[in-house]
């Protein structure tokens, strides 16, 4: 009795092992021609096998999903292709366990040349697709570089506008700073002129005697000086020299008396002393002339300073427009630069999907390679029923 159940225990565990691992499911579904079903079971189950991937295509096949049809096939192949077993096609027909009859070898190879026709069919619509893809995305890479390019170019530009910002600002920065120490020079000069003729007003205090005496005493001596060099003086001796000459800062009283400490300037005009004034417009040059002209040298140079501060200031105004311009044309060139890198990651992703492309399509022709050996199919025993 013993004996007997060993030998039944092994039949069992022999047949299991002979159907062991063929998609008995799933070759229902595909006789009963329920491919949805088919797709549900396999489309995301792990660990295909040649089989699990052939009825997979099979099944989009006969949905007219060739794309998909030609993937799931490409697999089985693969697999296949490394098979050295003389049953590596036997996924291509039900398991023994669904056939009333056996199948001859002309039968098995009748459906080996129809799988190999249908697998060709389903290649070119594959191949076709991934071809032009990839062709698609060798333009878009293209595109994508001629684009880094122009902002490449928009950066350069961008940087050298920038640059010349950052020069001009420099040379406003100088000619600012001399404009500056000019009239801070003019300033000083202003201020020294009202300094020395409020010094000479306070002086005037002295007595009007004593000046009354002193105004004759210079009359007189004046006509007899005037007298005696009259002649010189017709012979242009007296005549104002209108050259530029240097003249000293006197210290006088501010008062009429006539003016007797040396050379002057007058409306632009130098005199040596006061009788060439005198002898070009006939009338005298007193101190308060030359103390009142003094200071309207001193307001010219008040106001020229005050104009240069202004032009300090209009130029402090124009650094500040190139100082804004420039940060403007740095962060367009920052923009421009990092829209080139950015196209170029994009160009570079392109080539990526154009390469994979080519090598997928590439994949259909080697996973062809399986059919290279035309496999000898043997026949077994009776002839196989064609209901299925």
């Amino acid at each position: 009795m013993k004996y007997l159940l060993l030998v039944i225990s092994m039949v069992f565990v022999f047949s299991s092992n002979v159907y062991a691992g063929r998609m008995t499911d799933e070759w229902k579904l595909t006789i009963k021609k329920d491919y949805a079903g088919v797709i549900s079971k396999l489309k995301d189950k792990s660990g295909k096998t040649a089989e699990a991937y052939y009825l997979l295509g099979k099944a989009y096949y006969e949905k007219g999903d060739n794309i998909k049809a030609a993937e799931a096939w490409k697999e089985a192949l693969r697999i296949t292709k490394n098979n050295k077993s003389k049953s590596k096609w036997d996924f291509l027909w039900p398991p023994k366990s669904l056939r009333t009859k056996k199948l001859t070898g002309k039968k098995k190879k009748k459906i080996y040349e129809k799988f190999k026709s249908q697998f060709e069919e389903v290649k070119g619509a594959a191949q076709s697709e991934l071809k032009n893809s990839a062709k698609a995305n060798a333009r878009k890479a293209d595109t994508k570089r001629i684009d880094a390019k122009r902002n490449q170019a928009k950066a350069k530009k961008a940087t050298a506008k920038a640059n010349a910002k950052s020069e001009a600002i420099k040379d406003k920065h100088k000619v600012a700073d001399r404009k500056l120490k000019v009239a801070q020079t003019k300033a000083n000069m202003a201020k020294n002129r009202r300094n020395s003729r409020a010094g000479n007003r306070v002086r005037h205090s002295g007595g009007g005697s004593t000046t009354g005496a002193i105004i004759v005493f210079l009359i007189i001596l004046a006509i007899i000086i005037f007298v005696v060099v009259k002649g010189k003086a017709v012979r242009g001796g007296g005549v104002p020299v209108r050259s530029r000459r240097r003249v000293g800062r006197y210290d006088i009283y501010y008062n009429d008396d006539i003016f007797d400490m040396g050379p002057f300037w007058y409306d632009g005009i130098y005199f040596r002393n006061e009788r060439d004034y005198y002898n070009q417009y006939g009338r005298h040059y007193t101190n308060r002339m030359y103390a009142d002209g003094y200071d309207e040298y001193a307001d010219q140079y008040e106001q020229e300073a005050m104009q240069d501060l202004d032009e300090v200031d209009r130029m402090n105004d124009e650094i500040l427009d190139d100082v804004d311009d420039r940060e403007r044309y740095r962060n367009e060139a920052a923009d421009a630069n990092y829209d080139a890198d950015m196209d170029n990651a994009d160009a570079d992703e392109y080539d990526n999907e154009s390469r994979y492309d080519n090598e997928d399509s590439a994949e259909y022709d080697e996973a062809s390679d399986a059919f290279n050996d035309e496999p000898e199919f043997e026949d077994e025993e009776d002839e196989e029923d064609e209901e299925w």
